[in-house]
């Protein structure tokens, strides 16, 4: 018989787990930690040792101060108290500076855009048995007592916005708590947003040297160049951050475009054909509302609600409470719904209106598919969006998606390349799987088209209304459900009238023709999928 091994105690002792991982999974209850979280946190902890033995100085410490090391790790390792952390929606940005605040020897201040993210953020922190306090504007004298005994006590965690960062006396209460680390999220919203309506975003930078934060972590989706360098301007004095990026590309997540000149009935079509838990993107909170109550004429009340900035915090939770289970959801509502908010199984994103920017656009798409499952975007695009799009310079961040929409290239390079110029193999957009399949997208959209056809066909014969109730009655047949309505195409009229497409001609009675100064061929397309075999 062969002889046993026989182990000795060291060989027994169970082996020493990472201290990041262990904290991941015993305090958070996530299994593991992906490479790009591991080196993200590795890099707040080594300068957080470096800095606590005096060799990694404070990020605003006057530049003569700063002599750079005889050796090169250390100068590295500096750097990376200053970090930009960009990692796609849905990759675990928050476990990037969860876990250290449990690590670090000091606390963490977590600086967010919403109050919506702050209280989500504040309920995984006590589900995880943690405390944490949460500053914000219109706080009682009591509630900001209570904030500071919990900070006595130990706790570790401060959440806050910027505008309440904005008060000299919290800011001098705050400095006594040695705060070592400030993670600032959804950090493209310093730019997007302190240049217009959040001018509090512009003096961060100047509250982060005020509280003596040694460590600082800015964290984005998405970030354009001149984002980045405008980022690099306000919080680290223009000081080149230490960049940390991972792929912006949400390979689950298929691009389309659907052009149209009856934006809200397509929607409505779209609804009806779309897997769901479903958000449809509007561009204010009256239309959000308005789109809501369109789409509970089809679909039962309870699968539809709209959410905007403007509901009180009552109407947010109760919404919120209602979406995050349910399973054939539809909610419209405007770019207030989502940032960082973790519904995981949302499937179909649907943009009724275009976004400002690329940056914004692929945050807001990336709502869907967090769980990794294919999703859909779709971009609904009409001959209005076009006029807009070609008011703004030719390779301005403005003019990116109107190139999207229009350009005659893989959606999903678009997009990419107006963050840096990633390249990638497309894994799902409508452009590429025509092109796959030696097809070519139809240029028309079937609505502009059946009406510029049926004007042709009828020229001088029928009124706006009278060509209205026509082109609606021949809609609806082809439609399992009857959702249009005269209104409906007398807008499009309108729309087709104002860029010189249509024309009224009479003396008394004014009938619709077609315009001699225009060609019938428009550059619109119809649903992606309604693609023809080229000729």
């Amino acid at each position: 018989m062969e002889d046993l091994y026989v182990f000795d105690e060291e060989e027994l002792e169970p082996v020493e787990r990472d201290p990041a991982v262990a904290v991941a999974q015993d305090v958070f209850g996530v299994p593991s930690l992906y490479p790009w979280q591991r080196l993200v946190i590795a890099n707040i902890m080594e300068c957080e040792e470096r800095y606590r033995s005096q060799a990694c100085p404070q990020p605003h410490q006057e530049a003569e101060d700063e002599a750079a090391p005889e050796n090169p790790s250390e100068d590295d390792i500096m750097n990376k108290g200053k970090q930009v952390v960009l990692l796609p929606t849905g990759a675990g940005k928050s476990m990037c500076f969860m876990v250290p605040s449990q690590l670090l020897h000091g606390r963490t201040l977590i600086i967010y855009p919403l109050l919506a993210l702050m209280s989500d953020q504040l309920r995984r922190i006590q589900q995880a048995g943690l405390e944490a306090v949460l500053f914000r504007g219109q706080q009682t004298p009591e509630e900001r007592a209570e904030n500071f005994r919990r900070l006595d006590a130990g706790a570790k965690i401060i959440l806050a916005n910027p505008e309440v960062l904005q008060s000299e006396k919290l800011l001098e209460r705050l400095a006594t708590y040695n705060i070592v680390h400030a993670a600032i999220d959804e950090a493209h919203c310093v730019s997007e947003w302190g240049d217009t309506f959040r001018p509090s975003y512009l003096s961060l930078g100047t509250v982060l040297e005020k509280l003596k934060i040694p460590i600082i972590t800015a964290f984005t989706a998405t970030a354009s160049p001149p984002v980045l360098q405008r980022v690099t301007e306000i919080l680290f004095a223009g000081q080149p951050p230490y960049l940390m990026k991972s792929t912006s590309d949400r390979q689950n997540i298929h691009y389309s475009v659907v052009y149209t000149g009856i934006k809200e009935k397509m929607a409505l079509q779209l609804a009806t054909q779309e897997q769901r838990p479903m958000i449809i993107f509007c561009g204010t909170r009256a239309k959000s509302e308005t789109t809501a109550r369109l789409f509970r004429e089809i679909f039962p009340a309870d699968e539809v609600k709209f959410y905007h900035a403007g509901l009180t915090k009552e109407e947010k939770t109760a919404t919120e409470q209602w979406f995050f289970p349910h399973k054939s959801a539809i909610l419209c509502c405007t770019c207030a719904f989502g940032m960082g908010i973790d519904k995981s199984d949302i499937r179909t994103v649907i943009h009724l209106e275009v976004s400002p920017t690329a940056e914004a656009y692929i945050q807001e798409a990336g709502r869907g598919g967090r769980d990794g499952s294919p999703t859909k975007a779709i971009l609904l695009w009409s001959p209005e969006d076009e006029a807009k799009s070609l008011a703004y310079k030719k390779g301005s961040r403005q003019r990116v998606l109107g190139d999207f929409a229009q350009g005659n290239n893989c959606r999903r390079q678009v997009l990419l390349d107006a963050l840096g110029g990633e390249k990638t193999s497309c894994s799902g957009c409508d452009f590429c799987d025509a092109q796959e399949a030696g097809r070519k997208l139809n240029t028309k959209a079937q609505d502009i088209e059946e009406t510029l056809q049926f004007i042709k066909k009828n020229r001088n014969r029928f009124t706006v209304e009278q060509a209205a109730h026509e082109l609606r009655k021949r809609a609806n047949k082809k439609n399992p459900v009857a959702i249009y309505e005269p209104q409906d195409y007398i807008s499009l009229i309108h729309q087709l009238k104002k860029q010189g497409f249509l024309t009224l001609k009479g003396i008394h009675t004014k009938r619709l023709t077609l315009s001699k100064k225009k060609d019938l061929k428009y550059p619109l397309q119809q649903h992606p999928q309604q693609v023809q075999e080229q000729q």
